[in-house]
């Protein structure tokens, strides 16, 4: 599949160059330059593409696709051609009465999760190169913590992850979770070393 916008929308929702030419009364060699970048969509017929593809964000019509851009037009068209399925499931209650429960499951839901899992992974990785681009000192202080970070991750040992876990949860206040974030919560055996290390963040102001 091409990744320029216009061509790209086209074969998602499967809508051919040859239709886009007679709805929008051009020549079909027009919307094929227009498919290659070969010549600009006149802003006319890209307000009518708008209007027949509302829920696309509009610069993605003449632009190069990023792979994140690709992945958020397929999951666009999935939800737009999603079906429900609705079903009843009877529910025996403790007095033996039969209540029946009324539930709905959308077909392109699995689909769906995993394209946003990618999209998340995408703009992981991008975050992480961003950091390293942007670490111009001398030092490259980011680019030095993440390759610690990872060394002590691909290591596997237990003590380190579990330090390091330690102080993610104290230092990374803006995804706690009930006031704990679930994957760095203490274990039993953990929780004096937990409530210590606080105690020495608190006396040194580190956290509020």
């Amino acid at each position: 599949m091409s990744n320029i916008g216009i061509d790209y929308i086209l074969e998602v929702y499967g809508v051919t160059k040859s239709y886009i030419a007679k709805k929008f009364g051009v020549p079909a060699p027009n919307v094929t330059g227009w498919a290659k970048k070969d010549r600009p969509i006149p802003q006319d017929k890209l307000e009518e593409l708008y209007k027949m593809f509302p829920s696309i964000p509009r610069d993605y019509f003449t632009k190069e696709l990023s792979r994140w851009e690709i992945l958020d037009i397929q999951e666009i068209y999935l939800r737009e051609t999603d079906v429900v399925d609705e079903y009843e499931i009877p529910h025996k209650e403790e007095d033996g009465r039969i209540l029946v429960i009324s539930q709905q499951s959308y077909q392109n839901e699995q689909s769906v999760l995993e394209i946003q899992a990618q999209k998340d992974h995408i703009k992981f990785i991008e975050r992480i190169e961003n950091l390293i681009e942007e670490d111009t000192g001398i030092r490259g202080i980011n680019k030095e913590m993440l390759k610690d970070l990872i060394d002590i991750l691909e290591t596997g040992d237990k003590k380190s992850i579990a330090i390091m876990q330690m102080i993610l949860l104290h230092l990374n206040t803006k995804r706690k979770w009930w006031g704990e974030h679930p994957a760095y919560r203490a274990l039993k055996e953990q929780k004096e070393m937990y409530a210590d290390f606080k105690q020495f963040l608190d006396k040194y102001g580190v956290i509020n």
